[in-house]
C-alpha cells in the first residue's frame, strides 16, 4: 500500500501535491529516476507477453464482444427475454 501512495504521489504535478498536503523529498525523486532506470534498462529484456497487456476483454465469449464492439448495451441473456435491461458495466 505504501508503494501505492509513493507512486501516486511521484505521477501527482509539484503544485498538486502543494495543494494536496503531499510531501516528496530529493531522496524520493532520486529513487524515482532510479526505479524509472532499471525499468528502462530492463524493459527490451522482456518478452512479449510481459511487455503487453492483453485487450481488455481479451477471454470474453466472442458472441459478447461482438455485441459491445458493435454498440449494443444489452447482454446476451437480457437480449433473449422479452424485457430486456441495459447493462452497467
Amino acid at each position: 500500500m505504501r508503494v501505492n501512495i509513493w507512486f501516486g504521489t511521484a505521477l501527482v504535478l509539484e503544485s498538486a501535491r502543494q495543494v494536496l498536503g503531499l510531501t516528496w523529498t530529493e531522496g524520493d525523486q532520486r529513487r524515482l529516476r532510479l526505479f524509472a532506470t532499471a525499468v528502462r534498462r530492463t524493459w527490451p529484456y522482456l518478452s512479449q507477453r510481459a511487455r503487453h497487456f492483453n485487450r481488455a476483454g481479451h477471454d470474453m465469449p466472442d458472441v459478447l464482444r461482438r455485441r459491445i464492439t458493435a454498440g449494443h448495451t444489452r447482454s446476451v441473456r437480457a437480449s433473449r427475454s422479452c424485457r430486456a435491461r441495459p447493462v452497467l458495466w
